[in-house]
């Protein structure tokens, strides 16, 4: 059956060549302003996997077979190739070995006629200045301008031998770096070249602000969809408004740390993050193409290396980028443009014709539809208008937001009566000894509790993209009760940053009782969050008729400093400077799971200086109540 299938797949691949591939229709692309564009001129956005490391088990995976799958059969237009340069295995150890690695899916890649990265995949390329140039020398003598190939020429520079505070890889070193190597590349090959960034190539913008030289450079941007958000698109667009190009060479569906901490993919996050590179025609790859079992692959661990893959090999990652990638046209014409479209709070867009893409200078009409307790407020993005339905021309990629904001006097939260599992998250933290499961049953939650640490926010069950305006008021009510006398307590909470915005704690008993909870938050936001949060304790939570009314619109002064019940504090540079409300205040630092990694202190201000890059949690004790704060490093 396999040799069958074989030959299906090499049939195929003779078809395939026969019609228009990307590269064919395209050719070499290069920057033109601050977009990617094709030899001739028009807009250019590629997409596709990134391929492992190639150590590890990830070299498995640089085989003809499977450039041509997902060139075939996954509508990708590019493929990354991740030579590993310093681990066991790498470059530095065995270069005959990777340079075959890398040749071996560059020749798939022009044979598929699709793009490749050629990925130089270091975190410290800086110190290894001369491999770096006998390995893309080799490769550019080897390929001189073949237009199928990009050079991508430092992977993620990081906080590790650098010039910069803590030793952080500065741009002046990246640059001084790519001043190195990018005319050793120019020996042979005029092809685009991209540049690696600052922290984890997430900052693009410092790069735009003193670009290189040469003239057909774009700069890499990174993003984890669990760990970044809004605050990196900016700094993209910034880097773009000054003339950069951006090329999004590594993105996960998980967080930073390849799902391995919390399991948790983020699709609608990343649908975020992709439908914003689609307006802004920025090409992206996918870590990673393999079987290595953490949750960002795109395979199970038992899939084959052969690249004959059925549904049951691709992990839920793997089926929503490849059902992603064959939703985009198969060719991007010139003469089309895509529409997307997104909502602030509750509601939805109706659009008409309903396509995703037409002929430039076709009308549309778009129409908001808001949930029940909201109301339609204005669009954003490609108008302002608060007409509506509204009738756009459209000549552009186009993006449309519709703003809701909610009704006052109406129930904000959705499926408050519990009639189903919609709408609603359940959270355990059982990296720290947490267990629970949360059932609707009668129309009410049953949060059951077998095992639980001492934080009220081990346990959580909660519902997401409320819209919340600094200086409003908001009335929470709830009934609630458990089998005997025990606390939980509800709040508010911003979604990039889980910054608290208010709450309070309930006291439980085995009668049903109701509890009544007003909230004003400190900044406005249109991805809320209300929780309750269940830890504590082992007794069981039950809790039905759940209403958030907003209830008053005043406004007050946004304040920059973090307030709490239990101390204010604020953060400048890698410094939390905070004033404890009473003598017993104690304040540590955590990791997402709640492991300690920087034990309670009462010193001022807490140091961040040694801690590696990521998000963490600023617990505060204060000997009654803790809380918790999401920081990022």
């Amino acid at each position: 059956m396999k040799s069958w299938l074989f030959g299906i797949l090499l049939f195929n691949v003779t078809l395939f060549n026969l019609q228009a591939t990307p590269v064919s229709q395209y050719g070499a692309i290069k920057k033109q302003g601050a977009k990617i564009v094709g030899a001739n001129g028009d807009p250019v956005q590629l997409a596709g996997p990134s391929l492992y490391w190639s150590i590890w088990g990830g070299q498995k995976f640089y085989n003809s077979n499977v450039i041509s799958n997902i060139a075939m059969t996954w509508n990708a237009s590019l493929i990354r190739a991740a030579i590993a340069v310093e681990n066991p295995g790498g470059y530095l150890e065995k270069p005959t070995e990777q340079l075959t690695y890398a040749k071996t899916v560059v020749d798939a890649a022009i044979t598929n006629g699709i793009y490749i990265l050629v990925d130089w995949h270091d975190h410290n390329a800086n110190l290894h200045i001369t491999q770096s140039k006998e390995f893309f020398s080799e490769m550019a003598k080897t390929y001189k301008n073949t237009p199928n190939i990009i050079w991508e020429i430092w992977n993620e520079p990081d906080n590790v031998n650098g010039t910069g505070t803590n030793e952080y890889d500065t741009w002046d070193d990246i640059r001084k770096y790519a001043d190195s190597i990018i005319p050793e590349i120019r020996k042979y090959s005029s092809n685009l070249i991209v540049v690696g960034t600052p922290n984890w190539s997430s900052d693009p913008a410092s790069a735009a602000k003193n670009p290189l030289e040469d003239t057909n450079v774009a700069y890499t941007l990174h993003f984890y969809a669990g760990t970044h958000g809004a605050s990196v698109r900016t700094n993209a667009e910034t880097a773009m408004s000054k003339g950069a190009a951006i090329f999004i060479t590594e993105f996960g569906t998980t967080d930073a740390a390849g799902g391995k901490t919390d399991s948790t993919l983020y699709f609608d996050e990343t649908k975020v993050w992709l439908d914003w590179a689609d307006i802004k025609g920025i090409s992206w790859a996918n870590w990673s193409l393999s079987n290595i079992p953490e949750p960002c692959s795109e395979l199970v661990p038992s899939a084959s290396t052969s690249g004959i893959w059925a549904d049951s090999d691709l992990s839920k990652s793997g089926k929503w980028i490849r059902d992603r990638l064959l939703a985009r046209p198969a060719n991007q014409s010139p003469d089309s443009a895509k529409i997307l479209t997104a909502v602030q709070g509750n509601g939805s867009i109706t659009v008409s014709p309903g396509a995703t893409q037409v002929l430039k200078g076709t009308e549309v009409t778009f129409t908001a539809v808001p949930s029940e307790g909201s109301l339609f407020k204005s669009w954003s993005d490609a108008s302002a208008s608060t007409d509506n339905p509204l009738k756009l021309t459209i000549e552009e990629n186009t993006l449309l937001v519709a703003i809701f904001t909610p009704d006052n006097g109406k129930n904000m939260i959705k499926n408050s009566d519990f009639s189903s599992d919609s709408d609603w998250f359940f959270w355990v933290d059982t990296a720290n000894g947490n267990e629970a499961v949360n059932k609707f049953d009668n129309s009410q939650a049953n949060i059951d509790i077998t095992n639980t640490d001492t934080l009220n926010w081990g346990i959580q069950l909660s519902q997401s993209n409320l819209e919340l305006d600094s200086g409003a008021t908001y009335t929470i009510t709830l009934d609630a009760w458990s089998t005997d006398s025990r606390s939980a307590f509800v709040g508010l909470s911003s979604a990039e940053t889980w910054h608290y915005q208010g709450g309070a704690s309930i006291d439980l008993t085995a009668e049903k009782q109701s509890f009544t909870i007003t909230i004003t938050p400190d900044s406005s936001t249109t991805g809320g969050i209300f929780q309750i949060n269940a830890g504590g304790s082992l007794l069981p939570i039950y809790i039905d008729n759940v209403q958030m009314i907003k209830t008053s619109d005043v406004k007050v002064i946004n304040r920059s400093v973090y307030k709490s019940r239990t101390l204010s504090f604020s953060r400048i540079g890698d410094r939390i400077y905070w004033t404890p409300s009473s003598q017993n205040t104690k304040v540590m630092i955590s990791d997402m799971r709640g492991r300690v990694v920087q034990p309670a202190t009462i010193s001022n201000p807490v140091l961040l200086t040694k801690l590696t890059k990521g998000t963490y949690l600023f617990v505060i004790d204060n000997g009654v109540q803790k809380q918790a704060f999401s920081i990022f490093r």
